[in-house]
């Protein structure tokens, strides 16, 4: 039997296995042009630029609340880096100011080169200022640090992968007046004490100006998993520096990453260790990363941290808190690599995403190929020069083979996201000659379908007489594949 491709636009999308490759762009522009709205107080809009001979006749400004273009001025915020003002963040603004309920738009005119940032940002003046009486953001704590995977840059050729590591996880609390314009939040973290490495989630460096490692005022440090030296204080700043000219010191607070109580540094190891507390975060926490650790890396525990079928089955049978694509995700990557062929788990793995090809909602039919179709890129991708590869495939999609089938018979336009249904029954291999006949007889009808019939007969049975005679007189469905 030949051995199914897959298309590249599917592998591009499910593996991270690929080699890194980033195309940094310049760190120029409105930092916050997404913002559609800004405090009555406000003193500009930021804008990043590349050095300081920034001039405000740079800019141009309209605005509802008056014809004709506004002359510009620039102000510059204080970011309280070793107390010095930081010259080359902007902010932009009418000479006279902003008038409340107007909306204005404000573009650089001299932009000839694509920017990380856009050229131009609008927004709305609010009726009220921004009202900062009292405390400023605060830190708080997410529990003790713990070890678990970690996004990290890595040297293997991917630009990063999930790692053991000790984590401390914590995030600032805003106070209420900042919520309305929260994703504006400029965030900065100071660290003393013992060493500790900087947070870099990827070789491309893609955290956003101003943004928390982790996104959404979230942040972390860490140290290596298995020696976690790391005594540290930390320090936060936040501002709203559209509003505040500075910005604002928060609490101090002090973590002890080699307090972190003993666990696994393996991969694996840290998902078994996981499933047996039946502490739902950290179960969640990693069945969300799994398929992203570099299987073939000493520290990924395999074959011997591997957690079991069993295990798995009990993990999908309690797994309501975790997110399915989480589940599923698991599920898949365990069964790629668990040194068993584990047919239970990859028949459970086939029935659950099956479930949803039955749907008569489309929505829920097209969820359920991206996620079928996600599984058998994965264990293709990893898996293949397993011996037992093709095995857990055929296994996991044989429950899934009645409706991928009548599907593909009724003609079922499939997203640009899924692999085409042709494909996906051409990996169930001998599990799909049961369906030879049917896909016999669509394929020598005058049916739409019977071009998608005879590329699925072309995979599951390229020796069979019938399917070479129909070859010969009938275009089968040209699949856009690649060797994985």
């Amino acid at each position: 039997m030949i051995r199914p491709l897959i298309t590249l636009s599917t592998l591009l999308m499910l593996s991270p296995a690929w080699a890194c490759s980033c195309s940094p762009l310049p760190e120029v522009g409105f930092v916050h042009a997404d913002l559609d709205r800004l405090p009555a107080n406000a003193r500009g809009a930021l804008f990043l630029a590349k050095d300081d001979k920034l001039k405000p006749t740079a800019f141009y400004i309209t605005t509802n609340a008056q014809p004709g273009p506004l002359k510009a001025q620039l102000s510059w915020p204080d970011l309280g880096a070793k107390g010095k003002a930081q010259r080359y963040l902007a902010r932009v603004a009418p000479v006279g100011g902003f008038k409340p309920g107007a909306h204005y738009t404000i573009r650089y005119m001299n932009n000839k080169e694509r920017w990380r940032y856009p050229a131009q940002t609008d927004f709305f003046i609010d009726a009220e200022p921004l009202k900062l009486d009292g405390a400023g953001a605060q830190l708080v704590l997410d529990g003790a640090p713990a070890r678990q995977l970690l996004q990290l840059a890595t040297n293997s050729g991917m630009c990063s992968s999930q790692q053991p590591a000790v984590v401390q996880n914590f995030h600032y609390e805003l106070p209420a007046a900042y919520q309305p314009y929260k994703s504006a939040v400029y965030y900065r973290t100071d660290f003393d004490g013992d060493p500790v490495p900087p947070y870099s989630g990827s070789l491309c460096g893609d955290r956003a100006f101003g943004a928390t490692a982790m996104g959404d005022a979230r942040e972390v440090v860490y140290n290596n998993c298995e020696t976690p030296k790391g005594r540290v204080s930390i320090q936060g700043w936040a501002a709203l520096l559209e509003v505040e000219d500075s910005v604002r010191p928060t609490n101090v607070l002090t973590s002890d990453l080699s307090a972190a109580q003993a666990g696994s540094c393996t991969a694996f190891g840290i998902l078994k260790e996981a499933l047996a507390t039946h502490d739902q975060q950290r179960i969640s926490n990693a069945a969300c990363h799994i398929s992203g650790a570099e299987y073939a890396d000493r520290k990924s525990g395999l074959p011997q941290d591997a957690p079991t079928a069993a295990e798995m089955l009990d993990f999908a049978r309690n797994s309501a808190t975790t997110p399915r694509a989480c589940v599923l995700s698991a599920m898949t990557t365990v069964l790629t690599h668990m040194p068993e062929p584990a047919e239970p788990l990859g028949q459970r793995l086939g029935q659950i995403i099956g479930a949803g090809l039955t749907s008569t909602d489309a929505a829920v039919v097209d969820a359920a190929l991206i996620e079928l179709s996600q599984s058998v890129g994965y264990i293709s991708m990893n898996g293949w020069r397993d011996k037992n590869g093709a095995q857990r495939m055929q296994t996991m999609l044989e429950p899934a083979l009645p409706a991928l089938v009548k599907l593909l018979l009724s003609g079922q336009a499939v997203s640009r996201t899924a692999m085409p249904l042709a494909e996906l029954i051409g990996h169930a291999g001998n599990k799909a000659h049961r369906y030879i006949p049917e896909l016999l007889a669509a394929a020598e009808s005058p049916a739409a379908t019977s071009s998608e019939a005879l590329a699925a007969l072309s995979l599951i049975a390229p020796d069979d007489p019938r399917v070479q005679s129909l070859q010969r007189t009938i275009k089968p469905l040209t699949l856009d594949s690649t060797q994985p």
